[in-house]
């Protein structure tokens, strides 16, 4: 099981460049399309679709993981893990986004045709 201690040991040990490039991964491989932002000591949160996250983020203490759902005003988290987590950790924060936001998708768009 991998631990991650900082950004830097996230980014690499998931084989990514950028802050950016981690959370276009976790939004394209993943269902529900979650975002991720980052949380830094003392300083508003960057998202992953920032400028600033083509570039390394100092003092990163954290993550967030979160989605919005589709067609609803439901929105999922966001969760909050702050460094040092395990891949384990991280995958089930993944997982567990992904399931909410599609059961609330299922939902909103059953409630929409009316079943």
């Amino acid at each position: 099981m991998k631990q991650y201690v900082n950004l830097k040991s996230l980014l690499r040990r998931e084989g990514c460049d950028s802050a950016w490039a981690f959370g276009r991964a976790l939004y394209r491989d993943t269902d529900c399309g979650p975002w991720v932002r980052f949380l830094r000591k003392g300083n508003s949160p960057i998202y992953y679709e920032d400028a600033e996250a083509h570039h390394p983020i100092a003092l990163c203490i954290g993550i967030e993981i979160g989605s919005i759902v589709e067609g609803s005003d439901v929105e999922i988290g966001p969760v909050t893990l702050m460094f040092p987590f395990s891949s384990k950790k991280l995958r089930k924060t993944i997982q567990w986004v992904n399931d909410e936001a599609v059961a609330a998708w299922l939902e909103a768009n059953a409630e929409q045709k009316g079943e």
